[in-house]
């Protein structure tokens, strides 16, 4: 059974505008309590806010981003400390001219910062002769630092002995995707996420090509032990989030077009599907989080509507967003509430004084009420 209902915002009826970044606005995060939302840009900055307030707290720069042109990509929070976790591209290599001027420029390779905010600076750093980065975690007292790349391969970097292990995950011919088709569990010791094909298969009855249906790679990162599930029918998984706990996996089926989607369960030591339910018209969910007791599921859909999932039950209600704009991140606070972040995407039309370029649209962030979800 699936409620719907117009979104309630927090109890003034206004969301906190988050405005400073001075470029392209590349990941979000929520720490796990909700306080405290991180941002990173273009401009080399990564910023941190105080979710309640919305006022910011810090701005942090990356000491080598004069000398190598490049930014962070992706950011994570230290779950039980105020260390914040950044990965990004450890040089831009122009190849063809000047790229202000119709030049071309490459990434290479990956840098990894913990920055402190009571020190106000990077305090550990790690590089890596890698493909790009397209996730970071942190375990729970940040002595264990994770990130996957493009190409699937996960490296574990344990912070005070200076150890790097690295498992390779990915099919061959088979690459990561963005930011939600990917997670670690809080201890960073496994690891889930969703593989594209980099050839797309060809177009039905006029239709546009599609990516070769997604799969599903589970890794113990303990023991590096691997195993991929593909489903039988020739769907593809979309996004896909671990629990705290490690224990269960949620992703999204996707089969014909004209099919719904089917939000499942797994069970990470077996693989095998534990719950399953419908997701009618929710064709592209996204931003799946998971409730700290690992009852609730939560997911963002481009329409402006939310999910809320009892994982056991199976009741489901929809939550359609009173403030609109792509959804950042998502955290469950106390006392049935969800913070979300959304916006962020594009540009406005507001130039900066100093770069003369254009200004990047601003993080709002607001609070709503879930609903009693007794049968």
């Amino acid at each position: 059974m699936i409620l719907l209902r117009s979104g309630v915002a927090r109890g003034d009826d206004t969301p906190h505008v988050l405005r400073g970044h001075r470029g392209q606005i590349f990941a979000v995060k929520l720490s796990d309590d909700g306080s405290r939302v991180a941002s990173c840009s273009r401009d080399g900055t990564i910023k941190i806010w105080d979710a309640v307030s919305g006022n910011e707290i810090q701005s942090f720069r990356d000491p080598d981003r004069e000398s190598s042109g490049a930014s962070p990509w992706v950011i994570a929070f230290v779950p039980h400390g105020t260390g914040i976790v950044s990965a990004g591209p450890s040089l831009r290599r122009e190849i063809d001219g000047d790229p202000l001027r119709g030049g071309f420029h490459e990434f290479v390779g990956t840098t990894i910062n913990v920055w402190e905010p009571s020190r106000g600076q990077s305090i550990r750093c790690c590089r890596f002769e890698s493909s790009l980065p397209r996730g970071v975690a942190s375990s729970r007292d940040g002595s264990l630092i994770a990130f996957s790349n493009e190409r699937l391969d996960v490296k574990v970097w344990d912070v005070a002995k200076g150890i790097v292990t690295a498992s390779s995950l990915g099919p061959k011919g088979e690459v990561g995707g963005s930011d939600g088709t990917w997670g670690f569990d809080e201890g960073v010791r496994r690891f889930v996420a969703v593989t594209r094909s980099e050839l797309p298969l060809p177009g039905v009855d006029g239709r546009p090509p599609m990516m070769r249906p997604g799969r599903l790679v589970l890794c113990d990162l303990a023991t590096s032990k691997v195993r991929t599930i593909a489903d039988p029918d020739g769907g593809g998984y979309g996004s896909v989030a671990l629990s705290r706990d490690g224990r269960t996996i949620s992703t999204v089926l996707y089969r014909k077009p004209e099919q719904a989607a089917e939000l499942q369960f797994l069970d990470f030591e077996t693989g095998e599907i534990s719950k399953a339910y419908q997701v009618e018209r929710m064709i592209d969910l996204s931003c799946l989080v998971f409730s700290p007791d690992g009852k609730f599921l939560i997911a963002s859909h481009g329409s402006g509507e939310l999910l809320i999932t009892d994982r056991i039950s199976g009741r489901q209600f929809r939550e359609r967003l009173k403030y609109g704009g792509r959804v950042r991140a998502l955290a469950f606070l106390d006392g049935l509430k969800v913070r979300v972040v959304v916006g962020g995407s594009g540009l406005t039309d507001e130039r900066d004084p100093i770069t003369s370029n254009l200004l990047p649209k601003p993080l709002m962030v607001f609070d709503f009420k879930m609903p009693l979800m007794s049968p």
